[in-house]
């Protein structure tokens, strides 16, 4: 009995490793130029490699060269199966001396020991704000590089995973918390290039460990970009802006700790009611609204955007009825794009 016992757990822990199409953890395919390798079935997930020793990533192997843009999702064309590219594997990239610049999508969290060791003709990497850790030995010897930015989502950097990046001639880091570096990180990296960090962080960078190494700090502002929208008559009045025409208008503001916000406005002006379309049978009800919008209009409606005063479009389609129900309180623009023009209205939700 208990012989039959043990033979069924290990049965179904066996089972338990494979979908219904057959698809297993640490399956590979290849998309035609990279390799993937099974990381998990629920949800979908995989890396880029194999993860196996020094066996590079690349359909082409070591060969490959010029730019490439990972896929934030792939398809195993066998099953059809979608799965989202989570990791950039261990060794991925190893000894691609031609690779010259690589876009690391947003669905990545990590990049893994040596993803990109030895590649020299490496200038430029695309790191996503999605990576929380960059591995040890991750980018070990990509003498190429001549920038690097490090996005406000990485909190840990592996030893020596810089180490001999030597062109480097500046690194930005836009964490406000400096991340951990471990030993060696920025081995052979010019200690007197300039390190850019945000303005309210930069005495936190240079007493942070391993960070201190670097002697040239600068602290950048903020810059924050608006696209508003305004009727004719109106005056955009926010951000310490007074502006009642259309144009580009840059605002700086002085934060409490001494750092510079910087923003820039775009600013359209529209008229409230009938833009280019002469006529007179047309009505946007109820208005103000705090659950739905109906349209009415003698011409051929082609498409209607509903537009908040940044500029954002919050819906799009050609539905002569609204939900709006799940919209903040607020003014809004309509706009009707027909065959003889467009139209535009101001909505109030409540």
């Amino acid at each position: 009995m208990k012989k039959i016992f043990m033979v069924a757990v290990i049965a179904t822990a066996m089972f338990a490793t494979f979908n219904a199409n057959g698809q297993s953890v640490g399956q590979t395919f290849n998309d035609g130029t990279l390799i993937y390798k099974i990381t998990s079935l629920s949800p979908n997930k995989v890396q880029v490699g194999t993860g196996s020793g020094y066996e590079n990533g690349l359909v082409s192997g070591v060969n490959y060269s010029g730019s490439i843009t990972i896929p934030s999702q792939v398809v195993e064309t066998i099953s059809s199966q979608t799965f989202s590219v989570t990791s950039i594997g261990k060794y991925a990239f190893y000894n691609c001396s031609g690779l010259t610049s690589v876009t690391i999508p947003n669905s990545v969290t990590s990049i893994e020991y040596g993803a990109f060791e030895s590649c020299s003709g490496l200038t430029s990497v695309t790191i996503p704000n999605s990576v929380t850790t960059i591995r040890n030995v991750a980018f070990y010897g990509c003498s190429g590089l001549t920038s690097l930015t490090i996005p406000n989502s990485v909190t840990t950097i592996g030893s020596a995973a810089f180490y001999g990046c030597s062109g480097l001639t500046e690194i930005t880091s836009l964490a406000v918390t400096p991340p951990t570096i471990e030993y060696a990180c920025f081995h052979y990296v010019p200690t007197y290039i300039p390190i850019y960090v945000p303005c309210e962080s930069e005495a936190a960078y240079q007493a942070a460990s391993r960070w201190n190494n670097f002697t040239n700090y600068t602290g950048f502002t903020d810059t924050t970009f608006i696209n508003a929208v305004i009727t004719a008559g109106e005056t955009y009045t926010q951000n310490g802006f007074n502006e009642s025409t259309a144009g580009t208008y840059t605002q700086t503001l002085q934060s409490i700790n001494g750092c510079d916000s910087v923003v820039v406005l775009n600013l359209s002006v529209v008229t409230n009611g009938l833009n280019t379309v002469e006529t007179t049978d047309f009505a946007i009800f109820p208005n103000p609204t705090h659950k739905e919008i109906n349209i009415a209009c003698d011409e051929k409606i082609n498409n209607i955007e509903v537009v908040d005063l940044l500029g954002k479009v919050v819906y799009q389609g050609n539905k002569t009825v609204i939900d709006v129900s799940n919209l903040a309180r607020g003014n809004y623009f309509v706009r009707i794009y027909t065959n003889k023009g467009t139209i535009t209205k101001k909505v109030i939700m409540e």
